[in-house]
């Protein structure tokens, strides 16, 4: 169901902008430090959970079918006899999986906050304009490219060009011009356009502005903060006893 003042998917939980930063900006170095098995699939868990009760179904559940996968292919790694090949095999696995809760704490922040309420609570939180200004373009930036390369598929289609792996396999070069050009050329354009729009609206002025949006730590805020410290606390201590 969409929510119609916001049109976003109905959620559970309905966290401060501010909080939502701050779990991106935190959880982030910790997807590193969870190394074990347990400690990294629970922690992906958590995101999941995290990302469902924020109304995010659909990609979550993408998601997880997409990590499921990669612990399958870890297992299948196993059984490489060529050292050289397995070490090889088992490094790329483990940075997919690693940025596979990167890019999940990345959905959860676009699909969850607009991009003004992003910069009113960096501004709040007393974030320097020199990170403000290049994370709010870069969160608008990344919907902005995905519209653009679903077009570019489908325009493609229609002339009946095929972008498929096998095609890549096929005629690498040509396949390569038809897609990449065009959203590199994009994308050099959206970078201005979102960087000018953001200066006319004086994201760069030094004066106090006014925030939009009223931001209040609320009752679940306070016990999502605390869950959250209590359970990678819980993860790290579990994996220092146990490694």
């Amino acid at each position: 169901m969409i929510d119609k003042t916001t049109d976003r998917p109905k959620a559970l939980l309905r966290l401060d902008p501010r909080l939502r930063c701050m779990i991106v900006f935190m959880l982030s170095p910790v997807t590193f430090l969870v190394n074990t098995p347990i400690t990294s699939g629970l922690f992906t868990a958590g995101l999941a959970i995290l990302m469902f009760l924020s109304g995010i179904y659909k990609k979550t559940i993408a998601i997880l079918i997409f990590y499921c996968f990669l612990l399958f292919i870890e297992h299948l790694t196993h059984y490489i006899g060529n050292v050289t090949l397995l070490v090889a095999a088992t490094t790329v696995n483990f940075f997919f999986l690693k940025f596979t809760a990167i890019f999940m704490l990345g959905s959860f922040l676009i699909k969850t906050t607009t991009v003004t309420e992003i910069i009113c609570a960096l501004e709040t939180l007393k974030i320097p304009n020199q990170i403000t200004i290049p994370f709010a373009v870069a969160v608008r930036f990344i919907p902005s490219i995905q519209e653009d390369f679903t077009a570019l598929k489908a325009s493609l289609r229609v002339r009946n060009i095929s972008i498929s792996l096998w095609s890549f396999l096929r005629r690498p070069i040509q396949t390569v011009e038809y897609m990449l050009v065009p959203i590199l050329m994009r994308a050099y354009k959206i970078s201005d356009e979102l960087a000018a729009s953001a200066m006319i609206r004086g994201i760069d002025s030094a004066n106090k502005k006014t925030l939009l949006y009223t931001l209040k730590f609320g009752i679940q805020d306070f016990i999502t903060s605390f869950i959250i410290i209590a359970a990678v606390c819980a993860l790290l201590y579990y994996q220092h006893i146990y490694m």
